[in-house]
């Protein structure tokens, strides 16, 4: 129950302060937002853990840098995405945007990306 609990409570602060990255905060580079992932990646852990990381300009000409991590070992969580918008500085640096948390369900009527918690 508690990594549920946890897992949850990660969830609704997300969108705010996704993997300590908020909007407004500059990073060096946008290796420096998917390097936490990578550093506490646990891919002998259970369940069928996968995470897959884009990088690209969106409609916006935006650089947008998506982090998605799957198969988690949880009855209504199937997944988390977590996406950034971030621009270059002119005075160097990358500004972050924005910041949005997703999650995909195992159950339910909807089972694509959604900021909506997993029933």
């Amino acid at each position: 129950m508690i990594p549920r609990l946890s897992l949850c409570a990660a969830l609704i602060c997300g969108p705010a302060f996704a993997n300590g990255f908020a909007p407004g905060d500059s990073v060096d580079s946008p290796l420096a937002l998917v390097a936490p992932v990578l550093e506490n990646y646990e891919y002998f852990s259970e369940g069928n853990p996968n995470t897959v990381i884009t990088v690209a300009p969106n409609e916006d000409r935006v650089l947008e840098v998506r982090i998605e991590d799957t198969g988690f070992l949880d009855d209504s969580v199937e997944g988390q995405r977590t996406i950034y918008a971030i621009e270059y500085a002119s005075e160097g640096g990358w500004l972050i945007l924005d910041v949005s948390v997703e999650q995909r369900c195992y159950r339910g009527d909807n089972r694509d990306w959604q900021t909506e918690p997993c029933l």
